[in-house]
């Protein structure tokens, strides 16, 4: 059996503090908030409606991965948005590019959680954050710091959701940046031109809490069925290492997918096993397929699949 030697990890579920209930409710009210907004029937909601999300990410992997989900949102609406006229355009271009490398770290990270990746993900923040130090004193009193992109702020909450030590507070923080708008007849807080990042949000968490209905297939085959389930988030972490083409590995036990180098894991199985995989494993790359194990150890049970990397 495969040993834990030079492996990369993502743990796609981990436990809530919330029982699935309490989670439903809050994905519920959510979903309240986000359908009054949009049919009129109200036109401001204080951005406390959104403070249920610091229970919803009370564990650091799902608060990593809500906060990459809005980074790359805000990154994607970066791209696209006309320049600032206060912004030159080698800085603009700048933004774009810190946003790209703060994205890819925290992809990383979470496919390869390791120190070397941290270190970069530190790195990072603190040059996204130095993009925008720049502060100034209009009353004499108080310091304020000048925020020329909203998106660039938005991705450096999010990375701080992987180098602090508060993931839910840092998750909050990270979806209040990306949905608060301001109206002049109301204030700063939810209202309707926070529609379209509500429902982001929104997707993200209906996703997360039926990961079997977004798009899983369903056979006989229990183990095939539980790698349907998490097919996301292994082509997801193949996809960190697709020019070494992995071979995956799903731990039921410790909700974990791993992606090891072909001929590591290969020198791990009995003889028998190896040229079985050795195989599978050409067929599957000649046909842009992946190869996943999917390991039980309380059954004491191993078992591969080949599924489409797309």
């Amino acid at each position: 059996m495969p040993t834990s030697k030079r492996r990369h990890t993502i743990k796609p579920r981990s436990p809530q503090s919330d029982t699935a209930a309490d989670r439903d409710r809050k994905i519920q009210r959510l979903a309240q908030t986000t359908a009054t907004l949009r049919d009129g029937a109200a036109h401001y909601f204080e951005i406390t409606r959104l403070t249920s999300l610091k229970r919803l990410c009370q564990d650091h992997m799902i608060a990593q991965r809500f906060a990459l989900y809005l980074a790359e949102h805000a990154q994607a609406q970066l791209q696209v948005q006309p320049q600032s006229r206060s912004v030159e355009p080698d800085e603009w271009a700048h933004y774009l590019t810190l946003a790209d490398e703060a994205v890819t770290a925290m992809h990383t990270y979470l496919a390869a959680p390791t120190a070397a990746h941290q270190t970069r993900l530190n790195q990072t923040l603190y040059r996204v954050q130095e993009a925008q130090s720049e502060t100034d004193r209009p009353l004499g009193k108080f310091t304020v710091r000048i925020i020329r992109s909203t998106h660039l702020l938005v991705i450096e909450d999010a990375l701080r959701c992987f180098t602090e030590s508060e993931p839910g507070y840092w998750a909050y923080q990270t979806a209040r940046r990306y949905t608060e708008r301001y109206n002049p007849s109301y204030g700063t807080g939810l209202i309707s031109e926070s529609v379209p990042m509500l429902e982001d949000i929104l997707q993200f968490w209906q996703a997360a809490a039926a990961p079997a209905e977004a798009g899983a297939e369903s056979t006989d085959d229990l183990y095939l069925n539980l790698a349907y389930e998490q097919l996301h988030h292994i082509r997801r972490t193949y996809q960190v290492f697709a020019d070494k083409q992995p071979v995956m590995l799903y731990d039921l036990q410790e909700q974990r997918i791993y992606a090891y180098p072909y001929r590591e894991f290969k020198t791990d199985l009995s003889e028998r096993s190896q040229t079985i995989l050795e195989e599978q494993y050409q067929h599957a790359i000649a046909n842009d397929q992946l190869v996943v194990f999917v390991r039980d150890n309380e059954q004491r049970r191993l078992v591969s699949y080949s599924l489409d990397i797309e």
